[in-house]
Formats: C-alpha cells, structure tokens, sequence
C-alpha cells in the first residue's frame, strides 16, 4: 500500500499504532505484511476499490505457505500399520496440507486477536479462509466446505502430522484373510515332496472343494475351509497366477527356500552377510580348513588334505595329508605351520580361525596358544576365510597344472571335466597317494609365490613376501613350550647321570644341574614333548614331570676322541660338556663342604668338668675298628681337652 501510494509509511506505523488498522502478518525479509481489508479506513478502501475494484466482488487471494522440513522427515519416515511408507505422492499432498495449515494457524491467530480488539466477531473467518484455501494451488488436500476445512484443522492442531494420514492407509482389515491364506499356500509348497506352484493351487483347489483335508503334522490341528472365504463369505478363489506371486515375493520365496532347500543353497541365495575386510598385517590372523583333493587316488577315494592360510597375504603356511580324515591330521597341519614359523623365524599368529568339525576337542589348547580363537558356524562357508583360498589356489594354480580339476556336473564347459560311463558309474582317472600329496606340494609352492591380488597396497608382491614382510608389529614371539604340548610329539622318559635324557635314541642335555632340584623326591622319570623339523629332526625337547614345566633340553653333542680330528663343532661339544661337569663338581663340592664331619659319643653321669672320667669305651668314632689303639687315644684326647676350657665354656652356654 505503501509503494501504491495508498498511505505514508508514517501514517501506516500510527494506525496500527492506534489499533486503527490490523495487521494480519509482519513484513520483513522479503515477506510482505498483510492487513484487514475491513478495518482500513474509508479513504483507503475507496483508492483499492478505484484501483483493484471491490475485493468482496474480486476471487480470493491464495494463501501464501512456506516450506515445512519436520513435515517432510515425519512423512518419509512414517509407517502405516501393515509396515510399508506412504506413497511419494501421498507425501506430496500431505506436506502441502501441512504447509496450508501452517499458514492457517498464522493467519488465525492475529484474526482473532484483531477482532478482539474492537470487538468484532469471527464468524466470517472460515468461509473466508476457506475460499482462498481453494484458489491455493499448492497440491494439498482439497476440502468441500469450510467445516470440513475447519475440522481438519482443528484435528491437525490437536494430533499433528498424524492428523493427515488417512486412516484407513495400511490397515490390515482386508488383508487378514489374504495372510492366513498365503500362510496356507507357503505351508503347502514346503512340503518334503517340494511340489510346484502349479501343484500348490490344485491342492487348494481340492482342499476348498472338500476332497481333501489338509492338516499341521506339528499340532495336528485341521485347517477349515472357512477360514478362506471374503468379506461375504464365499470362498476365496485364486488363480495359478496369485500362487505364483504369492509364493515368489522377495520375503516369502527366501522363507520357503529355508524348508526347501538346504543350508548351503540357502546361505548363498538369502541370508545376509556381514561385510568385512582383511587385515593389513600378516599373522594377524590364519585360517585353517580340510579338503579333498580334486582328483582320486588307486582306491577310487581322495586325499584328505588340511591347510592353514594367513589371511593377509593368502599364503598357505602350513599343509598336512592322510588318507582318512581324523584328528591327527589337523595336528599335522598345525604341526607343519610351526616348522614353517621356526624355519622362517616368524611371530606368533595372533588369531586361528577354525570349525567345530576335528577341532572341537583342541579349543582348550588352542586357546592357550594363541591370543584370540574363532570358531565359525558350521556349514557357514562365507564365513571362513579358507574357503575362498581354496576355491583360488585350484582354480589359480591346480587346474593349469593338472587334467581333471572340476566336476562333470559343472554349469560352466570350462570347470566341466571329461569322464567316461561304465556301469551305471562315472569313471575318473586315479593316481597313487605319493604323486597327489607330491603334485598338491609343488602347487602350494606356486601359489605362494604368485603375485599378491592386491597389487595396489603390496607392490606387486608375491603371496610369501607378503608373508615374510609384512608381520604384525604386536605378533608376540612363539610360546614353543605351550605349543609343543599342545601338539608335539609325547614321550615317557628319564634323567640320566644328573646330565640327559634319552629320546628316539639320542641325547638331550638339560640346561644345568640345578634343574634335578625341581624333580619329585625319588623320580627321575619325565614326559618329553617335541616338534621334529621339517627334515625330522628334534632340535628341542621340553620336560614336564606330573604336569610341571621342567626344563629345554637340546641335543647333546659328543666329541671326538682323536684331536687331530677334530672340527669347530668338536671344539665347542667338549666346552659346553666340560663347563656342565665343571659346574655338577663345583655344585657337589660346595654342597660336600656345607656337610659336618659327625661323630657319636655315649653320655656320661658325670660331665669331664666335674670330675668325672671320660673312658675309652664310652667313645664311638664311626669307620674306626676296635683294634686301632693310636686312633682311639688321640680321638680321647680330642675328647677331654682342657678341662678347664671345657668347664668354663659349658658355664657360659647355661
């Protein structure tokens, strides 16, 4: 009005100062002030009319709405009661009616208090408000008369956005039936026979016709017929079709496939997985799994294989074989990863990653060797790591190497094998044991050294020296004694000559002789655990006695007897033996001085320094015969001594 020239700013400040002019919306910030035509004097209503025309004769003025984000957040996030969103074009027109009521509200609030002020009356507002609601084309809710405008508003300002959604969105009146029926059609289709979706419908056709019952082998309780009928009580009928979708829904095809088909299938196709990544550092963590080797031996069986990968850098660590599967074979397998780390001087991994299947009894044992243990779920391939080493070290190495790698059922021509048919049995080449565990080495040597998958953060680098250079900063160093008791070898024997004990025919020193101190009272006999090297030899021997650490023994070197043959290992076996002798004889000559020299002497009535005698007879000297008269008169001399001295001494011990 002001830019029209209709007033002066000054003149519009003073009206509404004076209460003359009311003011519907503040100006300001772009937004433009609104006022009541009604209580506008008469000199400016004539300039509006003159220039607009009679705006009680003009169409009404849409509301002006602003955005509102929590009416956005509230409708995107909302869930009707059956537990799907409501439609983007349902939000659309909920978030226009919630911006109109907003304005509303505004609009409302300084109407009233305006007409309180002289005392006018509202009555007009709604059809008003309503007038202009409908000229507002904002896509929101339109409204067939100021009271259910009215209404609705009321019913917003009471119970918020929730007022807009329509009640009866997402109810599950009309579904209820529909549920208990696609529960009958997903019940049938599971059966052991695993019937199609074709045989599905005629069993519910029958089922509805009456010519058959259908019942819960669980409960026992019968299913009735009029439990599937419509809202008038005719039964319901569903074409091949409606099975079809029904039983071929995301959430009911992966609920039908857990009965139907088996836990690997359904692990593969339905259940979620957790998303992971590998460690960065080698020894972080080793996974181990069995197999069967891809090809068969003379016996028409496989061999049994076992094989430990780090799962940093994929390469095999350890590998055992046997032609049954058993608990000694996982032993093996762990046995050769610790010649693999003694070889290399490597840490300790810090965690193993193992199934129930051989293992179950070794968790105790395992869980003292190393820091952290992992039992995965049976029949969970994902999960292990060593499943997805195995499918790339024969798919990576052994079917370049070797002929019949693959099945002969295979989808795919190139891991097709070729196999000829005798008797109803499909015949495979065979080999001997020797030349498959042979053959299975050479590829882990190739695997372990081709290039590392991940060429971007290990340079091109090998599986192995990935192994060998990147070892955990935090691998702590091998704990060979827990580890050799663990799995190693077991034998019963003994310490000999305070020096060695004797295993599968040589010598173990121990370590020094104060080690016979920690033996039980008469029991020289110990078990002896070991882990021969990959060559089979023991370089180490750990004794335990009742379950006690004992001692490291290492083997005992001998000498030979002619100097002018002898060698640097000579050399230093007759200095670590000399130093062990040397050391047994300062022991027992120390021990030997701290000994008494003891003699024994029957008692007399009268002690020497009272006047009484010492005879002959009353002295026993152990080791000395009767006969030797010299020995017993210097041992009376020794014996009486000054009696004086012998008095006054006994004096002073009272």
């Amino acid at each position: 009005m002001i830019d029209k020239g209709f007033m002066s700013k000054t003149n519009y400040d003073w009206l509404c100062h004076e209460e003359k002019l009311t003011k519907l919306r503040t100006g300001g910030n772009g937004r433009q002030a609104l006022v009541e035509y009604d209580t506008m004097p008469e000199r400016i209503k004539s300039k509006i009319i003159a220039m607009y025309g009679n705006p009680y004769e003009r169409k009404a003025e849409p509301i002006a709405t602003e955005g509102d984000a929590r009416a956005v957040s509230y409708f995107s996030g909302h869930l009707l009661p059956n537990g799907d969103h409501i439609s983007a074009a349902r939000q659309k027109e909920y978030n226009a009616t919630a911006r109109l009521f907003n304005a509303i509200e505004i609009i409302w609030t300084n109407y009233r208090a305006a007409r309180a002020k002289h005392g006018a009356s509202v009555k007009g507002f709604w059809p008003m408000i309503a007038e202009r609601a409908a000229s507002t084309n904002d896509g929101q809710k339109k409204f067939t008369n100021y009271r259910s405008l009215q209404r609705a508003y009321d019913k917003y300002i009471e119970c918020g956005y929730a007022a807009l959604v329509h009640g009866g969105f997402g109810n599950d009146n009309k579904l209820k039936v529909t549920a208990d029926l696609e529960n009958l059609l997903m019940s049938i289709y599971t059966m052991p026979n695993k019937p199609f979706a074709l045989d599905v419908h005629d069993l519910y056709t029958e089922f509805m016709k009456g010519n058959i019952e259908l019942f819960n082998t669980k409960t026992g309780e019968l299913f009735d017929p009029k439990s599937f009928v419509d809202g008038h009580g005719n039964p319901i009928e569903i074409t091949r079709q409606t099975v079809w979708n029904y039983l071929n829904q995301p959430d009911n095809r992966s609920t039908v496939d857990k009965l139907r088909n088996g836990q690997f299938q359904y692990q593969g196709m339905h259940r979620p997985h957790h998303n992971r990544r590998k460690p960065t550092y080698a020894f972080s963590k080793v996974t181990m799994d069995d197999r069967d080797l891809p090809r068969k031996m003379d016996n028409g069986q496989r061999v049994k294989a076992y094989y430990v990968y780090d799962v940093a850098s994929g390469a095999v660590v350890g590998a055992a074989y046997s032609k049954s599967k058993d608990e000694e074979l996982f032993l093996d397998c762990m046995r050769d990863m610790f010649r693999t780390i003694h070889r290399e001087g490597l840490c300790m991994p810090l965690e193993v990653e193992v199934e129930n299947h051989l293992v179950n009894k070794f968790f105790d044992d395992l869980a003292l060797m190393f820091p952290h243990v992992k039992i995965c779920n049976p029949g969970n391939s994902q999960e292990k790591h060593a499943e997805h080493f195995n499918r790339a070290k024969k798919y990576e190495v052994e079917k370049k190497n070797h002929k019949g790698i693959g099945r002969w059922w295979a989808h795919g021509e190139a891991y097709r094998v070729d196999v000829m048919k005798a008797d109803d049995e499909y015949k495979e080449k065979k080999y001997a044991y020797e030349t498959l565990v042979a053959d299975d080495k050479a590829d882990i040597a190739q695997y372990n050294n081709n290039k590392h998958r991940n060429e971007k953060r290990y340079g091109g680098k090998s599986r192995w020296q990935v192994l060998l250079g990147t070892q955990n900063p935090k691998a702590p160093t091998v704990p060979m004694v827990q580890v050799t008791k663990s799995i190693g070898y077991k034998a019963r024997t003994s310490i000999q000559r305070n020096q060695y004990v004797m295993l599968r025919g040589d010598k173990y020193a121990i370590p020094n002789v104060s080690v016979m101190d920690k033996l039980a009272t008469n029991d020289y006999g110990v078990d002896a655990y070991y882990l021969p090297n990959s060559m089979d030899m023991v370089e180490e021997v750990y004794l335990f006695q009742n379950n006690k650490y004992i001692c490291r023994c290492t083997p005992l070197g001998a000498y030979n007897t002619a100097k002018a043959e002898w060698t640097d290992a000579d050399a230093d076996s007759y200095t670590e033996q000399a130093k062990f002798v040397s050391e047994f004889d300062a022991r027992k000559k120390q021990q030997v001085g701290e000994l008494a020299k003891i003699g024994i002497m029957k008692t007399t009535p009268a002690p020497p320094w009272e006047g009484g005698e010492q005879n002959l007879a009353d002295i026993i000297v152990p080791g000395v015969e009767e006969s030797d008269e010299e020995v017993w008169v210097e041992a009376l001399k020794q014996v009486q001594g000054d009696n004086a001295d012998i008095k006054r001494r006994a004096l002073e011990s009272l």
